[in-house]
């Protein structure tokens, strides 16, 4: 708040003005608990998958996507699809990041274990 001193009587012009700042937050591990990762695998290609996160909510989803071979990729929506050069057993990551106007943004990590034949 600020106080303002006026020295002379009289009439003396004033503008104020004013600005609201409005904070909301969100909490993460809440919003994105029903988060999980699903898989499905090509027929016509076993080493091509397809990953698909399930997230009700309302908010702008943006994933990092680290396929478990060194292959890293960031994209908008639930569903990414990659092709694997070699087998084995990997661990798929995706950091999910939530943004909106009103929340700013927050991220959770999801991981999940597959067998590329």
């Amino acid at each position: 708040m600020r106080k303002l001193t006026f020295w002379a009587a009289g009439m003396i012009a004033v503008s104020l003005s004013c600005s609201e700042s409005v904070t909301e937050s969100i909490d993460c591990q809440h919003e994105l608990a029903a988060t999980f990762i699903s898989d499905s695998v090509s027929l016509s290609n076993p080493k091509q998958w397809t990953f698909t996160l399930n997230y009700p909510g309302s908010y702008t989803v943006t994933v990092r996507w680290e396929y478990g071979d060194g292959t890293t990729e960031t994209k908008a929506g639930l569903t990414t699809t990659h092709v694997y050069d070699t087998s084995g057993y990997l661990k798929v990551q995706a950091e999910i990041t939530l943004s909106g106007i009103d929340i700013g943004s927050c991220s959770v990590e999801k991981e999940k274990n597959i067998t590329v034949p």
